[in-house]
């Protein structure tokens, strides 16, 4: 098996990171590859930049194991999105931060995901189960 090196700007891709982030109230954060910058605009016009260092669960060998690495994307994306709006919301608030605790965030979380899920999903499939008898139609059934 062949093995290719391509070189973009004098590195190559093995040694690229890709940076990912997010819009948060007020500001912008930024994850690296070994810390989160969170920066948020106060209501005074200055700016505040908060560095949080990234865990080894985000960076350690469980990163690059097939499978499981989608799902500790997904873990770290929330968590860290999470966190990151709560601190920029407390900041243009100018409130002092409170520790949120991690069985709060978390059920927080779940609530969330527990509404989408019903809303989006059973919701819908209750409903047409309701008027399957009533649409004889399969283009109208499927619009539903």
């Amino acid at each position: 098996m062949l093995s290719r090196s391509f070189f973009i700007s004098g590195f190559t891709m093995e040694e690229r990171f890709h940076y990912g982030g997010q819009a948060v109230i007020e500001g912008v954060m930024i994850r690296g590859q070994k810390a989160v910058v969170t920066v948020v605009r106060r209501p005074s016009g200055s700016l505040v930049v908060a560095t949080q260092p990234l865990s080894t669960m985000y960076t350690g060998w469980m990163r690059k194991a097939p499978l499981i690495r989608g799902i500790i994307v997904l873990i770290e994306a929330m968590t860290i999105g999470i966190k990151a709006l709560l601190y920029s919301a407390n900041v243009s608030l100018e409130e002092e931060e409170e520790k949120v605790s991690g069985l709060l965030l978390w059920s927080m979380v779940i609530v969330a995901l527990a509404i989408a899920v019903g809303l989006f999903f059973m919701a819908p499939l209750f409903l047409t189960k309701l008027l399957d008898p009533y649409i004889n139609s399969s283009l109208v059934f499927h619009l539903i």
